[in-house]
C-alpha cells in the first residue's frame, strides 16, 4: 500500500511519505511541547474547566446520615427553641436581683400664707431614699428558675432532633421503598406486556379465547396504574422531604442512595433481647425512661414546684429601708439657723388579707403541679405502649420475613425455575412460564414491603429509645447529668 501513494504532506515541519513515514525535526518538537504544555495550562485554569471540576467534585450520593445532617442544620425550630430559652432565662434572672431604690424629694412644713422657705423652723426641704428588698427567698427560687429553664431547653432540643429525625427516617424508607418497587412494577409491566402479545398471537391463530386477552390487557392496565400511582407518592414524598432541606428539589433523585438506615448501635442494643415482649420493656427501662419527653415532663414537674415555692414566698412581709434627710433655712430664737434633720425607717407590708390573694395564689401553682405530675404519668404510658406495640410489630415482622426468605421465595423461585426448565423442554407453554415470573415478581413486591415495614419500626424504636443517629450516641441525658453541665456553665 505504501508503493501506491504517491503525494506528500507538509504540515508545521511533519513530513510524511510512504518509505520515511514521520520525520520531525528537533525544533519542531520543541515548539511542540510548549504548545502542548500552555494546551494543558489553560484547560486547567479557564473558568469552565475549573467550574467543571468542581461540579464534578461535588456530585456525591446523599445518604440518609448525610441528609439528616443538613435537615439538622437548618432547622429553624431548633433555633427557636434555643432562642425561647434563652428568653426564659433572662427572665427569670432579671427577678434574681435587688428591687430598684425610690427615691423622694419634697418640701415640707411650707407656710401657705407667704410660701418662704425661711420663716419657720418647721420648713424643709427633704430628700430620701428608699430600698426595698425581696419577698423571702424570691431571689434564690428565681435562680433556681433560671436553671430549670436551662435544662428544659437542653431537653426539648434534644426531643426536637429526635423528632425530626423519625419524620424524616419515615419519608427516607418510604422513598426507598417507592424506589425499589419502580424496579419490580417495571419487571411486572415487561412480563404483562409480553403476556398480551402472546394471548394476541394465540386469539389470532384460534388457540385462545377473547377473554384471555381483555384479562392480560387488564392487567397490564391495572400496572400501568400502580406505576402512576407510585410515581404520585414518590412525588409526594420528595416535596415533603425539600420541607426539611429546603433545596433538596433542585438535586435530581437520582444521587439518592437506595438503602434504609444503619441503626448500628440499635441493632447491637436489640440483639440480646429476651423473647417475652414484657421482658425486653423491663430490660430497655433505663434507655426508655430517659427519653426527653419524660424528661421535659420531669422538668415540667420542678418547674411547676418552682412556682409553688415562689406563690408561698408572697405571704412573707417584705421589707425596706429608708433614709429621709431634710434642710432648714429658717433661724431659731436665738438667732442662729436650725438644724437639719434626719430620719431613718424600717418599713415591711404586712399580708393580712391573704384570703383572696395569697392563698389562692397558692392553690393555683399547686393545681398546676398536680396537672404536671399527670401529664409525666400520661406521657409515660404512652412511650411504654408505643414501645410495646414497636417491639411486638417487629419481633412478628421478623418472623414473616424469616418465613418469606426461607420459605415463600425460595419455594417460587424453585416453582419458576422448574417451569423454565420445561419451557426449554416443550413441557410447558410461554404464558405458564410469564405466570410463574409474575408469581415471583408478586413475592418480591410483598417482601419488599414487609422489608420497608420493619425499616419504620426500626426508626421508631430509635425514636423511642433515644438512639440519635447524627451524634452516633444516646439523645437524651440522664437529668443529673444535664444539670450537673448546666450548673458548670
Amino acid at each position: 500500500m505504501q508503493r501506491n501513494v504517491l503525494h506528500v504532506l507538509h504540515v508545521n515541519g511533519f513530513k510524511t511519505g510512504p518509505r520515511t513515514g514521520v520525520c520531525l525535526s528537533f525544533q519542531t518538537l520543541t515548539q511542540l511541547c510548549m504548545g502542548l504544555g500552555l494546551f494543558i495550562l489553560w484547560m486547567a485554569y479557564s473558568p469552565a474547566a475549573m467550574a467543571q471540576s468542581q461540579q464534578i467534585s461535588t456530585t456525591q450520593t446523599l445518604s440518609f446520615a448525610s441528609l439528616l445532617a443538613k435537615a439538622q442544620q437548618q432547622d429553624p425550630e431548633q433555633q427557636r427553641l434555643s432562642h425561647l430559652g434563652q428568653a426564659q432565662q433572662a427572665d427569670a434572672l432579671s427577678q434574681t436581683g435587688w428591687l430598684n431604690p425610690k427615691v423622694k424629694v419634697g418640701v415640707g412644713g411650707l407656710p401657705t400664707d407667704s410660701f418662704a422657705l425661711d420663716q419657720d423652723m418647721m420648713t424643709n426641704l427633704s430628700v430620701g431614699i428608699m430600698q426595698p428588698f425581696n419577698r423571702g427567698d424570691s431571689a434564690e427560687i428565681a435562680k433556681q428558675r433560671s436553671d430549670i429553664a436551662q435544662l428544659q431547653t437542653v431537653q426539648q432540643l434534644s426531643l426536637r432532633r429526635l423528632m425530626l429525625q423519625q419524620q424524616l427516617g419515615q419519608l427516607w424508607v418510604e422513598w426507598v421503598y417507592r424506589s425499589k418497587l419502580d424496579q419490580l412494577l417495571q419487571r411486572q409491566k415487561q412480563l404483562l406486556s409480553q403476556r398480551v402479545r402472546d394471548a394476541k398471537r394465540n386469539y389470532e391463530l384460534g388457540r385462545a379465547e377473547a377473554e384471555a386477552l381483555a384479562a392480560s390487557e387488564l392487567a397490564l392496565s391495572q400496572t400501568k396504574q400502580l406505576q402512576l400511582s407510585n410515581a404520585q407518592m414518590k412525588a409526594q414524598i420528595w416535596a415533603q422531604l425539600s420541607q426539611f432541606v429546603p433545596h433538596l428539589a433542585a438535586q435530581d433523585s437520582a444521587d439518592m442512595t437506595l438503602s434504609y438506615p444503619d441503626w448500628q448501635q440499635l441493632t447491637l442494643r436489640l440483639v440480646d433481647l429476651p423473647e417475652s415482649v414484657d421482658e425486653q420493656l423491663a430490660t430497655l427501662m433505663p434507655l426508655w425512661q430517659q427519653h426527653p419527653m419524660l424528661g421535659q415532663s420531669a422538668e415540667q414537674i420542678a418547674l411547676a414546684q418552682n412556682q409553688v415555692a415562689m406563690a408561698q414566698t408572697a405571704l412573707d412581709p417584705q421589707f425596706a429601708v429608708e433614709l429621709m434627710y431634710a434642710n432648714r433655712q429658717a433661724k431659731t430664737m436665738s438667732g442662729e439657723r436650725a438644724p437639719d434633720l434626719m430620719s431613718v425607717a424600717l418599713t415591711m407590708d404586712m399580708p393580712l388579707f391573704d384570703q383572696t390573694r395569697q392563698d389562692q395564689g397558692v392553690v393555683s401553682a399547686k393545681a398546676k403541679l398536680a396537672a404536671a405530675k399527670a401529664q409525666r404519668d400520661l406521657i409515660g404510658r404512652q412511650v411504654q405502649a408505643q414501645l410495646q406495640s414497636a417491639l411486638s410489630q417487629r419481633q412478628y415482622l421478623q418472623l414473616r420475613l424469616k418465613q418469606f426468605h426461607q420459605q415463600l421465595l425460595r419455594d417460587s423461585q424453585a416453582q419458576r425455575r422448574a417451569i423454565a426448565r420445561g419451557y426449554e423442554a416443550d413441557r410447558n407453554t410461554l404464558m405458564e412460564l410469564i405466570q410463574a415470573e409474575l408469581a415471583f415478581n408478586q413475592q418480591q413486591q410483598a417482601a419488599l414491603r414487609l422489608t420497608a415495614d420493619l425499616a419504620l419500626q426500626q426508626n421508631q424504636l430509635a425514636y423511642l429509645l433515644g438512639f440519635d443517629l447524627d451524634r452516633a450516641s444516646l439523645a437524651p441525658r440522664h437529668a443529673q447529668e444535664a444539670r450537673d453541665e448546666a450548673h458548670a456553665e
